[in-house]
C-alpha cells in the first residue's frame, strides 16, 4: 500500500514542479511560493533517500535523514503558517533573500579560517558574495542577515509556535510532538555522538523499519499537501491534486492511530 501511494505522491509532486515552479514568478508571493515549493521537492528527495537506505538495510544513514527531514518539516511549517496567517510575502523573502545572503557570510566566514589554517589567508569578505548575490540583502549588515535569518532556527521555531497556537498547528500537533524528541534522540546520528553505538549492538527491528518508512511518507506527504493548500489560493485547479494527497496521508496516519 505504501508503495503505491509513494508512486501517486511523486506523480503529483513532479507535475507541480514542472508546471508551477517557473509560474510563481509572476504571482503575488513569489518568494513564499518558491520557498514553499522547494521544501515540498527536498522533503521527497529526504524521503526518497530513507526509503532506499533502508532497502539496503543501511539504518545509520536512514536515522541522520529522517533527522534532516523532520527539520525541513518543522521550517516549512513556520513558513507556511506565516504565509497563511500574514497574506504576505516577507516569510518567503526572508528566507530566500536574507537567510541565503547568511548563509553566504557563513561559507566566506568558514572559507577564510580554512586558508588561515593552511597558511594561505587572502583578505576576503564575505560580504562581496552578498553583493553579488542580492542589492537588497548586501544593504543589510551581517548582524542584521544574522537577526533576519535566527527565525529560521529549530528552537526558535518551537518558540513562536509555543506562542503562537493555530488551527494549523493543531492539526500537526500528532505528528509535530513526537518528532520534537526524535530530533533530540536522533541528534547523535547526525553529529557522531555515544547513543549511536546502541545501534550497532541491537540493530533494527522492523516494526522501527516500518515507523522509518511510515513516518517519512506521511512528512513528506503533508508539507505537499500544505503546499497545494497554499498555492490553491492562486491556482484553484490544484485543489484536486491537494484532495488526494489529503486522503492518501489520512489512510496513512490512521494506520498510525494518528487521527
Amino acid at each position: 500500500m505504501l508503495e503505491n501511494s509513494n508512486h501517486e505522491m511523486s506523480e503529483i509532486l513532479n507535475r507541480l514542479h514542472k508546471e508551477y515552479l517557473g509560474k510563481v514568478d509572476s504571482s503575488e508571493y513569489p518568494y513564499s511560493y518558491k520557498a514553499i515549493i522547494g521544501y515540498s521537492l527536498s522533503a521527497n528527495a529526504i524521503k526518497d533517500g530513507i526509503f532506499k537506505a533502508l532497502e539496503y538495510e543501511n539504518v545509520y544513514s536512514s536515522k541522520i535523514l529522517f533527522r534532516s527531514l523532520i527539520e525541513h518539516y518543522i521550517k516549512f511549517l513556520y513558513i507556511v503558517y506565516r504565509h497563511a496567517t500574514e497574506k504576505k510575502d516577507d516569510v518567503g523573502k526572508d528566507f530566500l533573500v536574507y537567510y541565503q545572503a547568511d548563509e553566504l557570510v557563513k561559507y566566506g566566514n568558514a572559507l577564510q579560517f580554512s586558508l588561515k589554517l593552511d597558511g594561505k589567508y587572502k583578505g576576503i569578505d564575505p560580504m562581496d558574495a552578498v553583493k553579488k548575490f542580492s542589492d537588497e540583502a548586501y544593504k543589510k549588515s551581517k548582524k542584521e542577515l544574522e537577526e533576519i535569518s535566527k527565525q529560521f532556527q529549530y528552537r526558535e521555531i518551537l518558540r513562536f509556535f509555543e506562542k503562537n497556537n493555530s488551527d494549523l498547528f493543531n492539526s500537526q500537533k500528532a505528528i509535530f510532538l513526537p518528532m520534537i524528541t526524535s530530533f533530540a534522540e536522533l541528534s547523535s546520528f547526525v553529529h557522531g555522538g555515544p547513543f549511536t553505538n546502541e545501534l550497532h549492538a541491537d540493530g533494527i527491528s522492523d516494526n522501527e523499519a516500518m515507523d522509518l518508512y511510515s513516518n517519512s511518507f506521511i512528512m513528506s506527504g503533508n508539507i505537499l499537501f500544505f503546499t497545494l493548500m497554499a498555492l490553491s489560493e492562486t491556482y484553484k485547479n490544484l485543489n484536486n491534486d491537494r484532495l488526494k494527497i489529503d486522503s492518501l496521508v489520512r489512510l496513512h496516519m490512521q494506520e498510525r492511530g494518528w487521527t
